[in-house]
């Protein structure tokens, strides 16, 4: 082997080299991203379970204690007037917006 054929050889394998790193880093990042995403909608599931207990746990204890027809109404018209509100903004979100705000 001559030394232009090492040079050249030597060449397209740091070039490869350079091209696996910057794969690596990448992927990298899209786990990262990826494992925030996760643990992020944990946390949002662990406080949308709580916040729905204590809107249950308020609501038994109204209907339970107190006869009105009235007050049975307000406190089960009221999380479900929040719940629409949410349930409607959610759906009205433009995803490919959101989406396109993050770049790696």
């Amino acid at each position: 082997m001559t030394v232009e054929v090492l040079a050249v050889l030597g060449g397209l394998a740091l070039i490869g080299l350079v091209a696996l790193v910057r794969h690596l880093r990448r992927t990298a990042t899209r786990a990262q991203h990826g494992m925030r995403t996760v643990s992020q909608a944990g946390g949002v599931a662990l406080r949308a379970l709580a916040t729905a207990v204590a809107i249950v746990a308020v609501q038994w204890a109204v209907i339970a204690m107190v006869a009105s027809p009235l007050a049975t109404a307000a406190v089960l018209g009221v999380p479900a007037l929040f719940a629409g509100s949410s349930i409607a903004r959610l759906l009205t979100t433009d995803v490919a917006a959101t989406a396109a705000a993050w770049r790696p």
